[in-house]
């Protein structure tokens, strides 16, 4: 007997929770180190006196940011047996993270905890947890439409789709090389300090020479890998050449207002330079002779291509302006996403390129032969 897919839960709030959850850790004790002991109760701020400072922005933000924990955590309640509890468990289960995590930062340098965050917090997953039933609706729609595919399952649209979500996201920190991603020069000059002490970051990047070729070269590879994705991800039917150049409009919409909130107005378009721009034309012109290609070569290709892009984006020329934008960042909320992002950035290849080698080896063990879809 099989079942109606349009009968079976989505996947994606799974995979979203999953990432959201790891995100919100992250982001919360961002930076993650400096530990100590203030020697106070971790619980005492709340019953401290209110705060005589504090910013609209902060509280939307908070607001905001557990207001998606809310909504998935109702919505996969919704799909078991305690469906009738799901707003108040959710709102329970989020405020207990919320002041879980405000705790924690009570152990770390320039962060101060708050009874306003955590009120702020609870409130952003009632919020959620109220939308909980449109949610479910339109995730089930986007589900079934993705499982017009027969090759892929629930759980790699999934996270997929995600991947893809998460991608946008991290188009809005400022960046050396247009949607570079998988920058990981820290990691290797550290390995490369317990043979050698004097190693330095400078050992390892290309010459200033090879800016041009290195941005184009690297921005071709990012859209042909994301391109790729998106490919494997949508349904045979669907406009996936159009779906493709609006992901890549938007993520160059965010970078332009990234750019005017981040350098001014007039800087809103510095990302365009002539070698993000013949990417751009060559990233495109591979994406189209790539379309008829059959789906184990694409997915051979998209690895290939990602791996290509997070290394010309760890070996790319040091850039003396860019920097000093990295010292100059704000501090507060702003400093915290920022670092959620750039963290979500030098991972985001790696889980993708491992995304696509497990299609691989699914197509494999389904379907010997596989002919372009």
């Amino acid at each position: 007997m099989t079942t109606d897919p349009s009968s079976r839960s989505s996947r994606l709030p799974h995979a979203t929770l999953a990432v959201y959850g790891i995100a919100l850790i992250c982001g919360s004790l961002y930076p993650l180190s400096g530990w100590r002991s203030a020697g106070v109760p971790m619980l005492g701020f709340l019953f401290d006196p209110w705060p005589r400072w504090w910013t609209v922005f902060d509280v939307v933000f908070n607001i905001a940011v557990y207001l998606p924990g809310g909504l998935l955590v109702a919505m996969l309640l919704r799909q078991g047996r305690l469906a009738a509890l799901a707003l108040p468990l959710a709102v329970l289960a989020c405020s207990g993270a919320a002041v879980s995590l405000e705790a924690l930062q009570s152990l770390l340098p320039n962060r101060v905890p708050s009874r306003l965050d955590w009120l702020a917090n609870s409130a952003g997953a009632l919020l959620g947890a109220l939308l909980a039933s449109p949610g479910e609706r339109l995730t089930a729609a986007s589900q079934r439409a993705l499982e017009q595919r027969i090759a892929i399952n629930r759980t790699d649209s999934a996270i997929g789709t995600l991947l893809l979500g998460v991608w946008l996201l991290i188009q809005w920190p400022s960046q050396r090389l247009l949607f570079g991603c998988g920058d990981i020069l820290g990691a290797i000059v550290w390995l490369a300090r317990l043979a050698d002490p004097g190693a330095s970051g400078a050992d390892w990047r290309l010459d200033a020479v090879h800016t041009v070729f290195a941005e184009a070269l690297g921005v071709a590879m990012a859209v042909v890998g994301v391109g790729l994705v998106v490919r494997e991800v949508l349904p045979t039917r669907a406009p996936r050449a159009g779906v493709t150049a609006l992901l890549l409009l938007a993520a160059a919409a965010i970078k332009t207002v990234a750019g005017a909130v981040v350098f001014g107005p007039d800087k809103a378009l510095a990302w365009l330079t002539a070698g993000a721009q013949g990417g751009l034309l060559i990233g495109a012109v591979v994406l189209a002779l790539l379309a008829a290609a059959r789906r184990v070569t694409r997915l051979r290709i998209a690895i290939g291509a990602l791996a290509l892009a997070s290394l010309l984006t760890t070996l790319y020329p040091f850039d003396i302006y860019y920097a000093s934008v990295l010292t100059g960042r704000e501090s507060g909320s702003w400093r915290n996403l920022d670092g959620l992002l750039r963290g979500a950035a030098t991972v985001w290849p790696y889980a993708t390129m491992l995304w696509c080698a497990q299609r691989l080896l699914r197509l494999r063990r389904t379907h010997p032969i596989i002919e372009p879809t």
